[in-house]
């Protein structure tokens, strides 16, 4: 009986473990961030916008549709060329509450520190002198642990002004 309670309880742990120290490696191509339940199908009411810094450096906002939404407390995001799931350039952040992780090279992807509730954050992207027809920002956005929303998608870099 001891025994029974004691698997429920570590089971019950790791459910409500919220990551809080970021996304794992694991998440690196398919940007899951591996809570080991299914991401929401409906419409994401978080989106990235990107921007065009005009200096040959680009910002990313994670921000919620509208000020209705509840806050998030996670994500990842990757720059990445159409098509492909490699992320590419490099990202700088200087908000304590996030931090860089290295999926294929050197802070190519960005992800949360703390599990603390973000209305919104913007983060710079460099692309390397890598052209930037084609390349987008993707990413997921986790409300709570267990509802998450992967297929955040920006505009087309090469697009941008």
């Amino acid at each position: 009986m001891q025994f029974r309670i004691f698997v429920l309880a570590a089971s019950l742990l790791v459910a409500v473990r919220a990551l809080p120290t970021g996304a794992p490696l694991e998440a690196c191509v398919t940007l899951e961030p591996q809570h080991g339940v299914l991401s929401q199908t409906d419409s994401s009411p978080y989106q990235l916008t990107a921007a065009n810094n005009g200096d040959g450096s680009y910002q990313v906002t994670i921000s919620k549709v509208d000020a209705s939404v509840r806050d998030f407390k996670g994500t990842i995001i990757q720059a990445r060329r159409s098509g492909t799931q490699e992320p590419v350039g490099i990202f700088q952040v200087a908000d304590p509450l996030f931090h860089t992780i290295d999926c294929l090279s050197a802070s190519d992807t960005v992800t949360h520190s703390t599990n603390a509730t973000k209305v919104s954050a913007t983060f710079l992207w460099h692309p390397n002198e890598l052209s930037v027809d084609g390349v987008s920002f993707y990413g997921t956005a986790v409300q709570m642990y267990d509802i998450y929303w992967i297929g955040l998608k920006s505009v087309d870099l090469g697009t941008l002004p």
